[in-house]
This record gives C-alpha cells, structure tokens and sequence, in this order.
C-alpha cells in the first residue's frame, strides 16, 4: 500500500513512513527475484527502488550529506543490477512473442529466442548475485537502521540545517509547485 500523508506530520516522518513502504516492496520481492520464474519480482523490486531513489532526491534538502551520497550510489547500483532481467522479459513479452505470433513460420526467429533466453538467463543470474550480494543487506540494514534512529537527517549531523521536524504540508506544497 502506498502511505499516504497526513495532516500534522513533520517532513520526517512523512520520508520515513513513505521509505519503509519502499523498503517493504523491495523485501517483499527478493524472493521472486531468487526464485526467477515471475517477471513480476523483478520488476515489483525495480519499482520499489525507483521509488526510493525519488524520494531521496525529493526529501534531500532534509538529508545528512553522508547518508545521501550513499543511498544514491547503492539505490541505483542496485537498480542497475535488476535492469538486464527485467529488459529481457520485456523483450521477449512485448516484442519476441508478438513477432512469433506475427510470423510463425520465420526460422530465424527460434535463434532469437535462442539468445534471448541465454540473455535472460544471465540477466536473472546477475539480478540473484546482487540481491544475495553483502552490499544489498548492507545497503537494506543501513537504510533500516537511518529510518529507525533518524540517521540520514540533516539534525544528526551538529549545524547543519534541517526541516526534518517541520509540518510536512508546506513541503509538499513547495515539492509538487517546482516539480
């Protein structure tokens, strides 16, 4: 479910509660993404990053310098990571199967799909390493910690500026007003 805002909440805890929805999605989809037989895993676990990765560009001028750096390099490591799996089965959903269905008795179809399954297999093989890979739990387990404690805000570190504890209704009138 996306988290909606609500009335009386600071910008924080508006970050926060929509992160861990973020952070939900993304858990909620390694399983699929390991087990490698639903296109849906991979691409619910994109969707989930994407997410993520927008609203740590939209909440920046609430986040500490270190923390922000670091989610959006391994954010989008991790994004890069899933995107072979997800453009095969694209490919072979949106294009391969309609030109089979189009022309099915064209031979050098069956090499296409040939490769395209090499590819995909490889693109799965690389999408399963990232996602047992040390560098994702760290990435998840630090994420989990800042949302926990309130790390990644800009109060953590002393004089430097926050809006962390500021009603969120002012911020997401100015966020969506330049967006």
């Amino acid at each position: 479910a996306k988290p909606l805002l609500e009335p009386g909440q600071t910008v924080a805890e508006a970050f926060t509660r929509q992160a861990r929805s973020c952070v939900d999605q993304v858990r909620a989809n390694e399983a699929a993404v390991l087990d490698g037989r639903d296109p849906e895993g991979v691409h619910q676990m994109r969707v989930g990053l994407r997410r993520l990765r927008a609203l740590v560009t939209v909440y920046k001028s609430v986040f500490a310098a270190e923390p922000y750096r670091y989610l959006r390099t391994e954010l989008r490591w991790l994004q890069q990571q899933l995107g072979p799996a997800r453009e095969w089965d694209v490919f072979r959903a949106e294009t391969l199967a309609p030109l089979r269905n189009r022309l099915p008795s064209e031979d050098s179809l069956e090499l296409l799909e040939t490769e395209a399954d090499g590819l995909q297999r490889e693109g799965y093989e690389q999408a399963r390493t990232a996602v047992t890979d040390p560098r994702t739990a760290e990435l998840l387990l630090r994420l989990e910690l800042w949302l926990a404690e309130g790390g990644w805000r800009a109060s953590s570190v002393p004089g430097q500026d926050d809006q962390g504890d500021q009603p969120v209704e002012p911020f997401a009138r100015a966020t969506l007003a330049k967006r």
